[in-house]
């Protein structure tokens, strides 16, 4: 396969993920709107955004600067594996103990363990 087929093929598959992604979304959303009240609703809601910003932050981009070197041993890919993971299990207690103290902030009880529930994913987004 030439390069130039290769890069095409690679883009082709990068947009169907991406595009995946959003469908895929959107359609849980539509069935979610439909199923849940819609206090329920904006509580999860509010709650993403806390969990959204911090993924963003347990992501930080280990992946991005491994794949960037010229020369990669098992010490760089363990470093930044073991970076990412205990980032995430750092964010997940963080937002675990903090989410009695953001629920007292918003004047909601029930977004305490909504938080604390949704931040597990994070642990999961560090061994990703």
């Amino acid at each position: 396969m030439t390069l130039r087929r290769l890069a095409a093929r690679g883009v082709y598959w990068t947009a169907l993920e991406n595009w995946g992604y959003q469908i895929a979304t959107l359609v849980v959303f539509a069935v979610l709107a439909r199923l849940v009240a819609p206090e329920a609703f904006g509580l999860i809601a509010l709650a993403t955004v806390f969990t959204s910003v911090l993924k963003i932050a347990a992501d930080q981009g280990m992946a991005d600067a491994i794949i960037q070197r010229p020369d990669i041993d098992d010490e760089h890919i363990n470093g930044a594996f073991w970076t990412s993971v205990t980032l995430g299990v750092v964010l997940t207690v963080l937002l675990g103990t903090a989410s009695p103290v953001i629920a007292t902030l918003f004047g909601d009880p029930a977004l305490g363990p909504v938080l604390a529930a949704l931040s597990l994913p994070l642990t999961v987004s560090g061994l990703s």
